[in-house]
């Protein structure tokens, strides 16, 4: 097992921190990417009532 600093394990952890977090905001971009394809989808098949 590898030896590390205090100080190397400081960064390694604030790595892991700053990495989960941009995979969290990778994941809720396309969360919202998805909900606005559906929104689109389901707004192209309904078509508005014409007024007479």
């Amino acid at each position: 097992m590898t030896q590390y600093s205090k100080r190397e394990i400081e960064i390694l952890e604030q790595k892991a921190r700053d990495e989960h977090k941009e995979a969290e905001q990778a994941r809720s971009v396309v969360g919202d990417v998805y909900i606005q394809k559906k929104f689109h989808e389901n707004r192209s098949t309904v078509q508005p009532k014409k007024n007479k």
